[in-house]
C-alpha cells in the first residue's frame, strides 16, 4: 500500500505507466506536433525515473524489514509474530494521519500548500464496506500469519518459494478485473513457479506446515493487492494512496488485534515490558514497516499488483544474498538451479512480447 492519486487506468500490466502519463504526454500539446512529442517523451522519462525511485526505496525498506523482523523473532527470541507485524501497520497509520493533517493545514493556510494534496472525498459507509473492508480483512490475515513461516524455514527458502506470488497475482487480477489473461505472460509466470518448486526441493529441512502457512499468506497478500489496485486505478471515487492507507489500516489493525488477544492476551504485560527494555529494534520495525507499506502501495499505483509481484522476485535476489552473509543461510546447488529458472522466467515476463496479445502489434 502507498501514496498518491487515482489514475483511472485499466490496470493492464502490459503498460507500466500510470494514468498520469496522459497528462504528461500532452505537456507540449500547446505547440506543434514535434513540440508535443518532445514534451511527452521527456514526461515519459520522468515517469520511469519516478517509478524506479519508488521501486528502489521499496526494495530497501522491504529487505531491511525482513531481516530485522527475523532478528527480533529468532535472535531476540521475541516469539510474538503478530505483534511484530502490527508495528509496521501502526506506523503506517500514524504516517498517513500526519500526512493528511499536514497537507490539509498547509493547503488551508493560504499560499500554495502541498501541490500533491487533494481534498479527501467523503466515503460512504456502503463504499467503505464494499471496497475498503475487504482489503483490510485480507491484509490483516496476511500480516497475522506472515512471520510464522520463519519459525519453520530459512529466509532464503521462504523468499525463493515466494516466487510463485506472480501466479496468484495474475489469477486474482483476472478475477477482479485488473489484469488481462495473455498466454505468453501466463507461461512466463509458470516458469517462475517451476523454478520456485525446484528451489524448494533443495531445502534440507523443508516444512510442510511452514509451506502451508506461507501459501495461505501469499493468497491473502495477492487478494489485498489486487483489490488495492482496483480501488486506486478503477474506482469512480478518486482516492489517493495516503487516503487509502488511512482508511485501510484501522480495519487491518482490528483484525490483527483479535489474533493478538487470542494468542498473547494473558502475556501482554510482560510483552510490553520486554519491548520497553530494548525499544530500538521495535521502533525501527515500526518506521521500516510504514516505509515499506507506503512505497509498495505507490509501486502498485504507478504499475500494477502483478508487476509489483514480479519486481518482488528481483528484490528477493538481494535478500537471499544478504541472508547468506548475515544469517548464515545455506544455499545449495539445487537452490541456485531452481532460482536460475525463476530468473529466466522473470526475464521472459519482462520482455515486451510476453504482453502481446495474439494477433496484435506492439505499441511504437
Amino acid at each position: 500500500m502507498s501514496a498518491s492519486t487515482s489514475t483511472g487506468t485499466t490496470g493492464d500490466s502490459s503498460t507500466i505507466m500510470s494514468g498520469s502519463q496522459a497528462d504528461m504526454s500532452g505537456g507540449g500539446g500547446g505547440g506543434g506536433g514535434g513540440g508535443g512529442g518532445g514534451g511527452g517523451g521527456a514526461g515519459g522519462v520522468r515517469q520511469y525515473g519516478l517509478i524506479l525511485a519508488w521501486v528502489l526505496a521499496w526494495w530497501f525498506a522491504s529487505n531491511t524489514l525482513t531481516l530485522l523482523n527475523r532478528h527480533i523473532l529468532v535472535v531476540l527470541r521475541f516469539h510474538h509474530p503478530i505483534i511484530v507485524a502490527s508495528l509496521g501497520m501502526f506506523g503506517t497509520f500514524v504516517f498517513s494521519s500526519l500526512k493528511r493533517r499536514y497537507a490539509a493545514a498547509s493547503s488551508s493556510a493560504g499560499g500554495d500548500g502541498d501541490p500533491n494534496y487533494r481534498k479527501s472525498p467523503s466515503l460512504s459507509r456502503e463504499f467503505i464496506i464494499k471496497n475498503v473492508l475487504p482489503i483490510s480483512f485480507a491484509a490483516g490475515l496476511c500480516l497475522s500469519i506472515a512471520q510464522i513461516p520463519y519459525f519453520y524455514m530459512s529466509v532464503s527458502l521462504i523468499q525463493m518459494l515466494k516466487s510463485i506470488v506472480p501466479l496468484f497475482s495474475m489469477v486474482l487480477g483476472v478475477l477482479v478485473g485488473v489484469e488481462k489473461l495473455i498466454l505468453t505472460k501466463g507461461l512466463a509466470i509458470l516458469v517462475i513457479c517451476l523454478g520456485a518448486l525446484v528451489a524448494g526441493m533443495g531445502e534440507v529441512s523443508f516444512s510442510y506446515v511452514g509451506f502451508f502457512i506461507l501459501v495461505s499468506d501469499m493468497i491473502c497478500f495477492t487478494t489485498s493487492q489486487a483489490l488495492t489496485q482496483r480501488l486506486l486505478q478503477q474506482s469512480s471515487v478518486p482516492i489517493s494512496s495516503v487516503d487509502l492507507l488511512y482508511y485501510v489500516t484501522p480495519g487491518t489493525l482490528s483484525v490483527m488485534a483479535v489474533g493478538i488477544l487470542i494468542i498473547d492476551g494473558p502475556k501482554l504485560g510482560s510483552v510490553v515490558s520486554t519491548m520497553l527494555s530494548d525499544p530500538f529494534p521495535f521502533l525501527a520495525a515500526t518506521a521500516l514497516g510504514a516505509a515499506c507499506n507506503v512505497t509498495a502501495t505507490e509501486v502498485v499505483r504507478l504499475t500494477s499488483a502483478l508487476i509489483r509481484s514480479v519486481l518482488a522476485q528481483l528484490k528477493t535476489i538481494l535478500l537471499v544474498i544478504a541472508s547468506v552473509f548475515i544469517n548464515g543461510d545455506i544455499v545449495t546447488g539445487t537452490h541456485c538451479f531452481g532460482y536460475s529458472i525463476c530468473i529466466a522466467g522473470m526475464l521472459w515476463y519482462a520482455h515486451p512480447t510476453a504482453h502481446k496479445p495474439r494477433g496484435s502489434s506492439l505499441p511504437k
